[in-house]
């Protein structure tokens, strides 16, 4: 989701690896997730609801913008079920 003036923006991570009721958190963790964001701004801030701030990671060559998108953030993180990245400039 965009904010209206284009200068932040947040991104929901959802883990659908185990949806029995038996799983635990150790079954359901994903460790390292590797997210690409596309945006129409350079983010310089990003906050996880879970993990408090995060430090952007190097974009692999490959990264490409499209659909009107000018910036692409990369981002590790540990997924156990959600997440919320807010993302600023």
């Amino acid at each position: 989701m965009l904010t209206p003036d284009s200068k932040s923006a947040v991104t929901t991570l959802l883990n659908w690896r185990c949806t029995e009721d038996s799983c635990t958190q150790a079954d359901t963790k994903v460790s390292g997730l590797k997210v690409q964001v596309q945006l129409p701004f350079a983010a310089t801030k990003l906050h996880s609801s879970t993990h408090g701030d995060i430090t952007p990671s190097p974009c692999p060559s490959s990264a490409k913008t499209c659909d009107g998108a000018t910036h692409v953030v990369c981002f590790e993180i540990d997924l156990v079920y959600a997440d919320f990245v807010t993302l600023s400039s």
